[in-house]
């Protein structure tokens, strides 16, 4: 019979283990995944319990598992937003410290334990783990679950990562749940928030300084020059609307029609740009493709809101209704956008500080289909809406 597993199971089944102790520190201190291997000769017929014992030990098996280059550099990006990271392993507490230590995740208090050495008051339990670096090795599925609890109970946003089944109660615990999509079970994608479809820590489609860069670049002008949209002839014309600004109606159309149309063509194109590249499921694409692949799904949010405010120039016509030429302001804010896309992804400085790159041509054409994907939506979304409303005053949104 051979027998193998992690040390800690394995070696106090064995007859001799001299020296063993010491080799295993020092494999495990190189960051190596270490399992015991053993055996024994004509073992007797019985349970488990009865056989898994006296064994010969064979050696001990060094596995290397080396971190990806750039989880350093995301720890620090998470560092400097304010987030606080820990490590929660199934792995010996040598191998955990010396990927910590590799990658500086390990906080300046050096905290490792083990699964065994956690408190069972969760409040305890908390107040131990709320710091920065914190390694816990050797965890169980419930040692994960009553970290995320204790962890929220004292106010924080806790996002945990997993991708067994036993991940399951953990990931659904935590306010984000983090699954691996390629090596990852259906059942820890099926409880996540959120699915890393390349199992990787530093993965987005959309960076922070991206995302802000919409909101502050290139969503200001076009909403300021909405500002300067003409009345309407027939505003004067039947009951005026009261009620609050933000309402159900609003809320509707932005999160239920124009939202997910232009969210579905962006995840789309950054996929298909993704794909087009040699990209498959699992394999970590390279920093070309994937800064390619960004840009595309950066250009194609900037297009789409560039559509959505000639959308909203009425709140019950679509677009190819209204006098192109209408309200000069907004043709010139478009215009100025588009020179700032193009900044943004061609200017070398801009382009490495926000993470994306000129999209390749096929790039180009699907992120330009989130110009008729929101058209196409307001359209359909006032007209379903003339028919089962009654007449309403036109206002600029």
């Amino acid at each position: 019979m051979h027998l193998k597993g992690a040390p800690d199971s394995v070696l106090p089944l064995c007859s001799e283990t001299a020296g063993v102790v010491w080799a295993l520190e020092e494999m495990s201190g190189r960051g190596l995944r270490v399992l015991a291997v053993a055996r024994r000769d004509n073992p007797p017929d019985g349970d488990a319990e009865e056989v898994e014992r006296d064994l010969t030990l064979l050696g001990l098996v060094g596995l290397e598992d080396p971190p990806r280059e750039d989880v350093a550099r995301a720890i620090a990006t998470c560092r400097r937003a304010g987030i606080k990271l820990a490590m929660i392993t199934g792995d010996h507490p040598g191998t955990a410290r010396a990927i910590a230590e590799k990658v500086g995740l390990l906080g300046p208090e050096r905290l490792v334990l083990t699964g065994a050495d956690l408190p069972q008051d969760d409040t305890a339990l908390g107040a131990l783990l709320d710091r920065d670096g914190a390694v816990v090795a050797r965890v169980t599925p419930e040692d994960k679950l009553r970290i995320a609890r204790a962890l929220r109970s004292r106010g924080h946003v806790v996002a945990m990562t997993g991708d067994g089944v036993n991940d399951g109660p953990a990931l659904r615990e935590a306010d984000i749940g983090i699954a691996m999509g390629a090596s990852g079970t259906d059942v820890a994608r099926e409880a996540a928030d959120l699915v890393l479809l390349d199992d990787h820590f530093a993965t987005l489609a959309l960076s922070v300084l991206q995302v802000l860069a919409l909101d502050i670049g290139t969503d200001l002008l076009p909403a300021l020059a909405l500002g300067a949209e003409p009345a309407n002839p027939r505003t004067m014309q039947g009951p005026a609307r009261t009620g609050a600004l933000l309402d159900r109606r609003l809320l509707h159309r932005v999160f239920v029609v124009l939202g997910p149309a232009e969210a579905a063509v962006e995840m789309a194109a950054f996929a298909a740009v993704l794909m087009l590249g040699g990209w498959a499921l699992g394999v970590t694409p390279s920093a070309a493709l994937l800064g390619a692949a960004s840009g595309t799904a950066f250009s194609a949010v900037v297009l789409g809101q560039l559509a959505n405010a000639f959308a909203c120039r009425s709140e019950t016509r679509w677009a190819g209704r209204l006098p192109f030429g209408g309200n000069r302001l907004l043709l010139w804010a478009v215009a100025t956008e588009m020179v700032m896309l193009m900044g943004f992804l061609g200017f070398p400085p801009l382009a490495a500080l926000l993470g994306g790159t000129f999209p390749p041509p096929a790039g180009w054409a699907l992120a330009a289909l989130a110009i008729p994907a929101v058209i196409g939506a307001d359209a359909v979304h006032k007209a379903l809406r003339a028919r089962s409303s009654v007449p309403q005053p036109e206002e600029c949104m």
